[in-house]
């Protein structure tokens, strides 16, 4: 999600949708290679992870492409680095590696963090303390990962197997792509849950009673106070 507000869907295909505040769709890029996750920086430039090329592309609002990293291993999501003015050094997570990989402003890619507490590192997102929280989709984890790359287990998201992650409001929310739930983390570790009967289904209405499919993105909006 942008600073207006505007969403930006990828489709495990070959495009990212656009969605407007009021709800109106189109397409914003094609000719990806397995469009996965994403992230948009502070000049509203869209990075853009092809899974199935092992590649990001950086996306300029007008829709035009560049490729900025290559030679990644399933790459998904994407956390850009605050402290890079350019908005060039990023973090990205190859799923099918089990691997974090970071990508330099000249494109240079290297390991970031790695080991066995990673299995399929599918979602990420970056607290405002630095540290980077990683979901992984293969199993219940969620990770801590420190500016340093050194890797801890924070929680354990019910359900087996996550989806995405998302800071906002002082805490985390992670998509439970197994259980069809959405929980909170609190930066204490405390898990509850948020959303979701853990059953399949589009059902809207109160929190305790709504249910998903397979939910997986998750982003927060402009001001924090939607997700």
């Amino acid at each position: 999600v942008d600073k207006l507000g505007f969403i930006f869907v990828a489709n495990f295909g070959e495009r990212v949708h656009k969605i407007s505040p009021s709800g109106e769709v189109s397409v914003f890029a094609t000719g990806l290679y397995g469009a996965s996750g994403n992230a948009v920086d502070s000049r509203g430039r869209l990075l853009q992870s092809s899974f199935h090329g092992n590649y990001v592309t950086r996306i300029d609002r007008s829709g035009q492409q560049t490729i900025v990293a290559e030679g990644l291993g399933g790459p998904v999501g994407i956390a850009i680095d605050p402290d890079d003015p350019s908005d060039e050094t990023f973090v990205v997570c190859n799923c099918r590696d089990s691997t974090l990989s970071r990508v330099s402003k000249g494109g240079e890619v290297s390991v970031f963090a790695s080991g066995p507490l990673f299995s399929c590192p599918n979602g990420i997102t970056r607290s405002p303390g630095g540290d980077y929280f990683v979901v992984n989709f293969r199993d219940a984890r969620l990770l801590k990962v420190t500016p340093s790359g050194e890797t801890s287990e924070f929680a354990v998201i019910p359900g087996g197997g996550n989806g995405h992650v998302a800071f906002a409001a002082g805490g985390l929310y992670v998509t439970s792509f197994q259980s069809h739930r959405v929980y909170n983390v609190t930066l204490d570790g405390e898990v509850s849950l948020l959303a979701g009967i853990g059953a399949v289904g589009e059902k809207d209405g109160p929190a305790a009673e709504a249910t998903f499919s397979w939910p997986n993105g998750i982003a927060a909006g402009p001001l924090g106070d939607r997700l």
